[in-house]
């Protein structure tokens, strides 16, 4: 689906918060969706699919204190359902 790429990119580069990332360090959410995908159609449908399920911010949920890369992967499977 739409939203598995980017959970492939963050199984595969890790996970971070606090900035888009890159491959050596990860990728939040938003960065491995952009990493992801080459159109911005592609990536504006996967970002509102994920923001949509969180009915919040992609950024600041992945962001948010505590948050984990199981609770990022969990939500990007569900989502991608």
């Amino acid at each position: 689906g739409v939203v598995m790429k980017a959970y492939e990119v963050i199984k595969k580069f890790g996970w971070q918060q606090g900035w888009w990332g890159n491959e050596n360090e990860g990728f939040c959410v938003g960065g491995a969706i952009s990493r992801a995908y080459r159109t911005f159609e592609n990536r504006d449908q996967a970002m509102k699919r994920v923001g949509d399920a969180l009915q919040e911010d992609v950024i600041d949920w992945n962001d948010a204190e505590g948050r984990t890369k199981r609770q990022v992967l969990a939500l990007l499977r569900k989502v991608d359902v």
